[in-house]
C-alpha cells in the first residue's frame, strides 16, 4: 500500500513538472545560422532559449557588416564575415553562438535605353549660315562582276510567227 502511495505520488510530480514547465531550460540558438544580404539591407538575430541574462553581439568584420546591441545586423560592403553572440545564462555559464553573414552587390535592373540617330543636318543656332556645309551621304561603287568566257558561241532562236 505505502509503494503504491509513492508511485502515484511520484507519478503526479512528474506530471505537474511537464504540465508546468519545470523541466530542463532550453538551450538559446539563432533565429538564422547563415544570411545572405544585400548591400544597405539590414536583418534582425534574434536569440530563442530560456533563462538568458545577457547578449552581446559583435562582427567579426565591421567594414563588411556591422551589428547593434539588439541583434540588428546592417550590410555595409560586398563581402563576408561572422556575427559572435555571447550569451550569458542565469545560471552563471556562458554560450557562444555564431551566424555568417554574406553581403551581395545590389542588383539593378538592366534598361535598354534607345539608340539616338545623330541629325542629318542641324543648323546650331549661333552659327552663320554661309558658313554652313553640308555633306551630302557619299554611296559606295557598286562592283560589277564581268560576265564569264566562254569558247561557246550563243545560240539564238527566234519566235514562230503566222503571218
Amino acid at each position: 500500500m505505502k509503494r503504491r502511495i509513492a508511485i502515484l505520488g511520484l507519478a503526479t510530480v512528474l506530471c505537474l513538472s511537464l504540465v508546468f514547465g519545470v523541466g530542463a531550460a532550453t538551450k538559446p540558438k539563432l533565429n538564422a545560422k547563415k544570411i545572405t544580404i544585400t548591400k544597405g539591407e539590414q536583418y534582425k538575430l534574434k536569440v530563442k532559449g530560456k533563462n538568458i541574462k545577457k547578449k552581446t553581439f559583435m562582427s567579426t568584420n565591421k567594414k563588411v557588416a556591422t551589428v547593434s546591441k539588439k541583434g540588428v545586423v546592417t550590410a555595409v560592403n560586398v563581402g563576408s564575415c561572422k556575427i559572435k553572440v555571447i550569451i550569458k545564462l542565469k545560471n552563471k555559464k556562458k554560450k557562444k553562438l555564431t551566424c555568417k553573414v554574406t553581403v551581395v552587390k545590389k542588383q539593378t535592373p538592366k534598361t535598354v535605353q534607345p539608340t539616338k540617330k545623330p541629325a542629318a543636318t542641324q543648323v546650331p543656332t549661333t552659327c552663320d549660315p554661309d558658313d554652313i556645309i553640308i555633306q551630302r551621304p557619299t554611296r559606295k561603287p557598286t562592283e560589277t562582276t564581268p560576265a564569264p568566257t566562254t569558247k561557246e558561241k550563243p545560240t539564238f532562236k527566234l519566235p514562230d510567227i503566222n503571218v
